[in-house]
């Protein structure tokens, strides 16, 4: 049977430890200050029968940071109102903490009735409950009139609760171990404990987690649910977990136990965030405020794209956290003011660690759905220039693959059957058209040069490899571009010379031939070429293109024929010997240090020749 984890809300001295304790027998405030001071500080923990777990919150708004990692985890929420005192200040912040954390199950138990006037003012009491439920989104919640004192309604609140089914399916599958940290401690011969509800996945005995922020490598030593041991934990239970491999110091409430290399502590996120109805409060660009984001509480500035945030609004933003914290997609989070300290508004994440700038998000994260199938699918396409195979999506939104493979399917998006990256033929399209402009352009600027190379397409339209990679792959298949010699040019293009760039490209080549295996610059031949043009550099390369002449390093020219003469040298020097020295290729060539330098730094790069040290031995190409 799944567990049923309830977590109690409602203003301080409205009998909420009371009624714990009349329903499951067992006092949760055990520091000793709370029994001295009759009042709840911190969370509490109690047992209603061997599934479900009800979790005592404070009801002061001093501590009502505990009251939202109590709650942030439950499945239903036990709203506690007082019969003799009815609606109060933290009766509406509670529920606002609901509401904004989606706790769709909610029962409302109104205690003391013992104290009430008489029935018509109970009546009214439930009245006035009834419009606070409805004006936060709560319908047809139930109420449960009870009394510690007479023992009135506490039997009927008990079968409710232990017969309520929760049947949500707004749990996100996430594919893997997630536990927000609500209490930690040493126990004497175990060593180091932590608690938490399961809200993602499941481990077993032995098993190895990521502890977060610190990002710390931890084992699970044994696995305990409501007191008992077990070898496994999974979603929705509430888990007692024995850790090593860490420090107390390093785990407190806040922290999180994640599945190994699955989150990672992030300092910034896309959020969607929502002002309560009726706050005076209003929240300007960089704003400094508190997110209490599961169990943790972190301080951050939120940068609004557009205006500022009043009442009732709603929009996106980032928020840049002073600390690292741990967040995913989809997760839900409350906002309350620096100071003084009220609950303003709440949220769920988009999107977790976003790397652009903030003036390039404002172009696109103001319209980013909060759907998060219709999310996916936005920022996929957003990122259409950057494809990503499943599992990245997956991670980037830590989410399983089974629900991307899902959203992908049903949104007509394609995963290519070589490199399992996932597009749309719209992306191929569209990035084929950027990519024959940027050949025509190339083009044009550069008249007299075969064609653009694949680094120079990929780097100006700042695109993956991967994704170059397939689109060239389709222009060529479509008879768009031509490949030729590791450049890329319109299909059909020719390049004609006129009678004077060819009396200066046939002067080139000549004035290479002569200088036989020394290489020449621009500048050389500039000043060796009579009636030199500017055009000199553009020639070269087409004499490049026509495989007469090799540029062996920037700038520097040799004739085909002369590098195929080296080689010959070489191969008949290396047939008697085992190693080459750069002495050694001077005197086989008789150039100085300046021309064999470049000429063997070639060789290397081509795989003929190898460099290890001062000598070079035989390449993986020497063949070739």
């Amino acid at each position: 049977m799944a567990q049923l984890v309830i977590g109690t809300a409602g203003h301080i001295d409205h009998g909420k430890t009371a009624l714990v304790r009349a329903l499951t027998g067992m006092n949760t405030d055990k520091l000793e200050e709370e029994k001295l001071r009759g009042m709840t500080i911190d969370l509490g923990f109690a047992f209603l029968d061997d599934n479900i777990t009800i979790i005592d919150v404070p009801g002061h708004e001093r501590f009502i940071r505990n009251m939202v990692a109590g709650v942030s985890t439950i499945h239903l929420g036990l709203l506690v109102v007082a019969a003799d005192d009815g609606v109060m200040p933290q009766t509406r912040e509670h529920l606002h903490v609901l509401s904004l954390l989606k706790v769709k199950n909610l029962f409302v138990v109104l205690t003391k009735t013992d104290l009430a006037l008489d029935d018509s003012w109970l009546k009214l009491v439930e009245e006035d409950i009834r419009r606070l439920l409805v004006d936060q989104g709560f319908i047809d919640v139930p109420i449960f009139r009870t009394s510690i004192v007479s023992g009135e309604g506490i039997d009927v609140l008990k079968k409710a609760l232990i017969t309520k089914i929760i049947e949500d399916g707004s749990e996100i599958d996430r594919g893997f171990f997630r536990l927000p940290v609500d209490r930690v401690f040493l126990k004497k011969g175990f060593g180091l404990i932590v608690t938490g509800t399961v809200i993602s996945g499941s481990i077993k005995k032995g098993d190895e987690l990521d502890l977060y922020p610190l990002g710390q490598r931890i084992k699970v030593r044994g696995l305990q649910t409501h007191g008992r041991n077990v070898s496994t934990v999974y979603r929705g239970d509430r888990a007692a977990i024995n850790i090593s491999g860490t420090d107390r110091k390093n785990v407190f409430r806040g922290a999180q136990l994640v599945g190994v290399g699955k989150l990672q502590a992030v300092n910034r996120m896309l959020v969607r965030v929502s002002m309560v109805r009726n706050t005076h409060w209003k929240i300007k660009t960089r704003q400094r405020i508190r997110i209490h984001l599961g169990t943790d509480e972190i301080m951050g500035k939120i940068i609004l794209f557009n205006g500022n945030l009043k009442s009732g609004d709603t929009v996106n933003a980032l928020v840049v956290f002073e600390r690292p914290c741990v967040a995913a997609a989809d997760d839900r989070f409350v906002v309350r003011s620096y100071s003084p300290m009220e609950t303003i508004g709440g949220g769920l994440v988009l999107f977790v660690n976003p790397k652009e700038s903030i003036r390039s998000m404002r172009l696109w994260v103001p319209q980013l759905p909060e759907d998060q199938s219709e999310r996916i699918c936005a920022v996929i396409n957003h990122y259409k220039n950057n494809i990503h195979i499943v599992s990245d999506w997956a991670n980037l939104f830590q989410i399983s693959e089974r629900v991307v493979n899902n959203i992908l399917k049903s949104n007509g998006y394609q995963i290519h059957t070589e490199n399992k990256l996932v597009y749309r033929q719209s992306f191929i399209n569209e990035t084929k058209t950027d990519v024959l402009d940027l050949i025509e352009d190339y083009h044009k600027n550069n008249p007299y040069r075969e064609g653009i190379s694949k680094e120079e397409i990929r780097n100006k339209l700042g695109i993956s490899v991967e994704w170059t990679n397939i689109v060239l792959k389709e222009c060529i298949s479509d008879n768009l571009v031509a490949l030729k010699d590791s450049s890329y040019s319109l299909e059909g293009r020719s390049l004609t010379l006129t009678k004077n760039d060819k009396r200066i490209a046939n002067q080139l080549n000549h004035k290479l031939t002569l200088s036989g295996y020394i290489p020449l610059s621009t500048g050389n031949l500039n000043s060796l070429v009579a009636d030199s043009s500017t055009r000199n550099v553009e020639l070269l390369y087409v004499l490049q293109n026509q495989g007469v002449i090799h540029e062996i390093t920037k700038d520097q020219w040799i004739t085909v024929e002369s590098l195929s003469q080296l080689k010959s040298i070489l191969r008949t020097y290396y047939s008697s010997n085992p190693n080459l020295s750069v002495p050694d290729f001077k005197e086989l060539t008789k150039l100085t240090r300046k021309s064999a330098i470049p000429l063997l730094e070639y060789f290397d790069k081509i795989q003929f020749t190898e460099r290890k040290g001062n000598i070079r031995n035989q390449g993986k190409k020497f063949e070739l």
